[in-house]
């Protein structure tokens, strides 16, 4: 079991990851102000202002099956990418679940 795994009962819980990003505070929060990120959530920012975000994805292995549950990034007119980073297939690997063993809903 890796440091970001859980098990309930018969159900192992891995958290993946597929990266980060890291935009402007206020360009993820556009009703927000730097003023208040500065005064309110310090600890949040770099030194350029910017908020790190962490993308990420869940395995779910039980009964010697393997579910990858990834919302997905979607954008405001709906479109978003399948992507599969090489952190993400390190993060899988390190986990010990190889890609081919992966196939998209419906496939």
């Amino acid at each position: 079991m890796t440091e970001h795994s859980m098990t309930i009962g018969k159900v192992e819980l891995v958290s993946l990851t597929d990266g980060g990003m890291g935009p402007a505070a206020t360009d993820f929060f556009p009703d927000s102000t730097m003023d208040t990120w500065r005064s309110e959530f310090p600890e949040l920012l770099d030194t350029d202002g910017n908020i790190g975000l962490r993308l990420g994805s869940l395995a779910v292995r039980s009964g010697g099956k393997l579910v990858i549950v990834d919302t997905g990034m979607q954008f405001p007119d709906g479109s978003g990418t399948l992507m599969c980073t090489s952190e993400f297939q390190r993060a899988m690997s390190a986990v010990s679940i190889m890609r081919t063993a992966t196939r998209r809903p419906g496939s």
